[in-house]
């Protein structure tokens, strides 16, 4: 893990298949919280391929 410039806290996890995902945060430990919620989602079989869509967050 590393802290970038901006403040945030980026971590690359490598998943079973070989896929990497990059975790971005405000603090260490919001980071794992993340990476470990995206290991728990692919093993529980969620398609993560596709990127995140930002826009539909917004209601």
């Amino acid at each position: 893990m590393k802290k970038r410039a901006d403040g945030r806290y980026q971590r690359k996890i490598t998943l079973p298949d070989g896929t990497q995902k990059h975790v971005y945060g405000t603090s260490p430990a919001e980071v794992n919280r993340k990476a470990k919620e995206i290991e728990r989602a692919f093993e529980t079989g969620i398609d993560l391929s596709r990127p995140h869509d930002r826009r539909t967050d917004k209601k």
